[in-house]
């Protein structure tokens, strides 16, 4: 699995070195483990920054574009905004915007890698395997 843990945790850390504290998470779906990890991640660096943000900034849905667009909607129509917005997949976005980047060719490798393991009966696999993922800046982040 790609770390998404660190995924959402470094991306929160980014939005937050950029003058950000009100932030908002929108998610796919909650019953992900990826989308549950990253949350936690968002979570993490949140609170070790001391920030806090109310429930109804937390929004889950499907990975559509549709999606993302109804969640902006909905948090740029209140009356107290946040100044920046999490999203847990480039899925929910537009193109070109600030992301993590899991390493999809690793991911690939390891799992045949595991396969053929188990095949092999080695008795020496890894319950779980994370790789790490890596930040991709870009000109997205506004400086609040």
């Amino acid at each position: 699995f790609a770390d998404n843990v660190q995924g959402g945790r470094i991306a929160t850390e980014k939005l937050i070195a950029a003058g950000h504290r009100h932030i908002a998470f929108v998610g796919g779906p909650d019953k992900l483990m990826s989308v549950r990890e990253r949350y936690q991640g968002f979570c993490t660096a949140m609170e070790q920054a001391g920030l806090s943000w109310p429930p109804e900034w937390v929004m889950y849905g499907d990975y559509q574009r549709e999606f993302g667009q109804q969640a902006l909607r909905y948090l740029f129509s209140q009356q107290v905004r946040p100044t920046a917005v999490f999203a847990a997949s480039d899925y929910l976005t537009q193109p070109r915007i600030s992301t993590i980047r899991q390493p999809a060719r690793e991911l690939g490798r390891t799992a045949v890698n595991i396969m053929m393991r188990l095949l092999n009966d080695d008795p020496d696999i890894p319950a779980e395997t994370r790789l790490p993922v890596e930040w991709i800046g870009r000109d997205s982040i506004k400086i609040c």
